[in-house]
């Protein structure tokens, strides 16, 4: 029946919509085998490498904690069952650190096993426990047993017996991608053509305000969303008060619009998701949190729906929570899990934020949840900024790319691409509202990007911090050229005559690239004291949340950048924020240090895989435009200019702010 019912409504649906399910599903399916056995295109990459790489090729690309012992007295900690549910193993203490596991986070699913500390670690000669990463230090990483074990002998600390971390592959989240691909042909008819034709959204000119949202932009756009009745999006480019100012006004007018209206916030990572929490937690909006504790800050526990529901007294109420409760919050991907709740419930809007880093196919349980009679969700708006970074393909551009003529002809292009960016070119203008003041960078430290990136739309707002003179210029690029004599890389000290300017490519050549990496780690570690010892005499206070961030390409240069800082004289900056690009997005500090770690000229593919010429003909670099955009008041650019002077936009960056050497960071 279940093939039946498959095949009838296949076969009922129009051309384009059957080409819309054929080419995506041809996607996932793609990119699902990818997670499984790899990418030629990636070392190392796909749960398959867990056997079918050596133990030298997972160390090279930071994907195993090797050599982690047990604490000896309280390496375990049991439930009150008595069943081991959490472990804390200690870290391998070695010359080298940033060698062990720069590719693990907190929150990151994992497998644990052991092994003979004389033998090559290899998951398929031990029990496999499958696992959640809770704590990553310098020293030590606990991990959640994702099933409490109830014979803690298999935890017993035995001479010779090492551990090992990999990562987990789980197959969950694809489900749900194609329960809504199908959801797609088989729900609401009215949904399914407006996403086909997204020019046909209805705009009701009457909707009026209930709420006065203070200016006059920002009233402006909350009418645009309330008129728009299918899909609205609000373009806030860096700074721009997407959460604070854009969401927030929305929500509380559907709130005070609609009387028994719910809404459903939802955002791509689970750091927007909290973001979202702190804000209604100040404005006393009461509402449950969907997901698990792990990837939801403590702060935000009291407000998690399994916690909300495990302090009821019987089932009965579980029901009567959730209807009394107006706002739901979580994921996309962990509310995609769990439609029949929303269907159940109903929602007036949906608010996702974050919107332009997720594909068509992860929104489509949420679009079509429902039945073709009656849908679940009535609104949508969405927030992001298609010049910032895009949702994370394996794949490459040339297996994603669309050829089908009916597809190309409602805006697919490509697979790649968000829905929020095909819709920014294909719903009515008035569903569309782009905010274009600024309140977190100088205007200096946002020049390039706001010429290059947003045609110089953006506007400061004027703050305290945005009109302040400073001696040193807002932007610097510190050229960064190995030496001749590798032998000055292996050293600890950050001596700054190490720091030449001379270079030999023949020379280079033979050079590995960690090694030519730490030579600009030791230069980013090096102005990281800087920033601190100024900070110091400005403020005499160094808030680690605020002061600094580095942000590097590679996983392994964080650890290296980690590595060199943890013996700083500044205790304070082993602390420092340091992450990739990727993870940065939606992330501010007052300094930012910016590692490009380009050593060789093939790694410039990397370095440029987000750039793109927009249908206006404007090349952006999403990964760049991100990178310039953290700062609130300086931005510290590391990198070898002979090889970065090979990419136009990086020769018309380095060309357009002061460039200064590092005896003149010395003096």
């Amino acid at each position: 029946p279940d093939l039946e019912q498959f095949i009838g409504t296949y076969r009922k649906s129009s051309s384009v919509a059957r080409a819309y399910f054929n080419r995506f599903h041809r996607f996932l399916s793609l990119e699902r085998r990818l997670g499984m056995v790899g990418s030629q295109q990636r070392e190392c990459s796909g749960f398959a490498s867990a056997w079918n790489a050596t133990l030298e090729e997972k160390q090279e690309v930071g994907n195993i904690m090797a050599g982690l012992s047990l604490a000896e007295s309280g390496g375990c900690v049991c439930n009150a069952d008595g069943a081991v549910e959490s472990l804390c193993l200690k870290l391998p203490q070695a010359a080298e650190q940033f060698m062990i596991a720069p590719n693990f986070r907190e929150g990151d699913i994992v497998v644990l096993y052991a092994y003979e500390a004389n033998l090559v670690p290899d998951m398929r000669k031990d029990l496999v426990f499958r696992a959640t990463i809770v704590k990553l230090t310098a020293e030590d990483v606990t991990v959640q047993l994702r099933a409490p074990q109830t014979n803690a002998a298999v935890f017993a600390v035995r001479h010779g017996r090492s551990w090992a971390i990999e990562k987990d592959f789980m197959e969950a989240a694809s489900t749900s991608l194609f329960r809504g691909l199908f959801s797609f042909l088989s729900g609401s008819e009215y949904r399914r053509n407006v996403l086909l034709n997204p020019s046909s959204s209805v705009v009701d000119p009457t909707e009026a305000l209930v709420l006065d949202h203070q200016d006059d932009e920002r009233n402006a756009m909350v009418l645009k969303a309330k008129q728009a009745r299918d899909f609205f999006l609000l373009v806030g480019p860096p700074g721009t008060g997407k959460t604070s100012f854009g969401l927030m006004s929305i929500l509380r007018e559907e709130l005070a619009s609609v009387s028994e209206g719910n809404v459903l916030l939802a955002a791509y990572t689970n750091r927007a998701v909290d973001e979202i929490c702190s804000k209604l937690v100040k404005d006393g909006l009461d509402f449950l949190r969907v997901g698990n504790k792990h990837n939801c800050d403590p702060e935000f526990h009291a407000y998690l729906l399994e916690n909300k529901v495990s302090q009821l007294p019987d089932v009965s109420k579980v029901g009567e929570l959730i209807k009394s409760t107006r706002i739901i919050v979580g994921t996309v991907a962990s509310l995609s899990g769990m439609t029949a709740l929303l269907i159940r419930k109903g929602f007036s809007l949906a608010i996702i934020d974050e919107a332009s880093q997720l594909l068509e196919p992860h929104l489509l349980p949420l679009l079509m949840a429902g039945d073709s009679d009656e849908l679940a969700i009535q609104r949508f708006v969405f927030i992001g900024d298609h010049k910032q970074l895009p949702a994370v393909v394996q794949q490459t551009s040339y297996d994603s790319c669309i050829q089908d003529e009916e597809l190309q002809a409602i805006g697919l292009f490509d697979c790649r691409h968000s829905l929020f960016e095909r819709l920014y070119y294909a719903v009515p203008k008035c569903c569309v509202h782009e905010f274009t003041k600024q309140g977190r960078m100088h205007p200096e430290v946002a020049a390039f990007a706001n010429q290059q990136f947003y045609g110089g739309q953006l506007r400061d707002c004027g703050l305290e911090h945005q009109l302040l003179a400073i001696a040193q210029p807002r932007v610097v690029f510190y050229p960064c050229i190995p030496p001749i004599d590798d032998s000055l890389l292996l050293g600890n000290s950050l001596d700054v005559t190490q720091f030449t300017s001379s270079s030999d490519e023949k020379i280079l050549s033979g050079i590995p690239s960690a090694k030519l990496n730490l030579y600009e780690a030791r230069l980013i570690a090096y102005l990281a004291e800087e920033t601190y010892q100024d900070v110091m005499r400005r403020k005499a206070e160094f808030n680690i949340d605020k002061e600094l961030g580095v942000i590097v390409p590679y996983r392994h240069q964080i650890a290296m950048v980690r590595s060199l800082l943890q013996t700083s004289p500044h205790p304070l900056l082993a602390n420092v924020t340091i992450d990739t690009v990727e993870r940065f997005q939606g992330s501010e500090k007052n300094t930012i240090i910016y590692g490009f770690t380009v050593s060789r000229p093939s790694q410039l593919n990397f370095l440029c895989d987000s750039q793109y010429t927009d249908q206006h003909g404007q090349l952006i670099d999403r990964k760049l435009n991100v990178a310039l955009t953290r700062a609130r008041e300086r931005t510290l650019l590391v990198g070898n200019p002979e090889i970065l002077t090979q990419v136009p936009l990086f020769a018309q960056l380095i060309a357009e702010v002061p460039s200064m050497e590092i005896d003149e960071v010395r003096r």
